[in-house]
């Protein structure tokens, strides 16, 4: 449940950031997204094959998650503005 809050805290954030730019947010907060899934399952693979528990397993894909969440906030730091 925190994660959802989490995804939801960081996509207003990415949002707002994206406005500001004079930029569509959609786009990012959608990376942000698949970033953020895609790095969890990822983690969850990897920690469960390093392991062979799901404790394990769980805090590799919570690693995971975290990092496809900076990622996705990197991303729209580093774009560049339209003005």
């Amino acid at each position: 449940m925190l994660e959802i809050i989490a995804m939801f805290s960081l996509g207003s954030t990415i949002r707002n950031i994206a406005l500001d730019k004079g930029l569509k947010p959609g786009p990012f907060i959608v990376m942000m997204i698949m970033y953020w899934i895609g790095l969890e399952f990822t983690g969850a693979y990897i920690g469960m094959q390093i392991t062979t528990s799901m404790a394990g397993a769980y805090f590799c894909g919570l690693a995971g998650a975290a990092f496809g969440g900076y990622l996705g906030y990197q991303r729209v730091l580093k774009a560049e503005s339209i003005d």
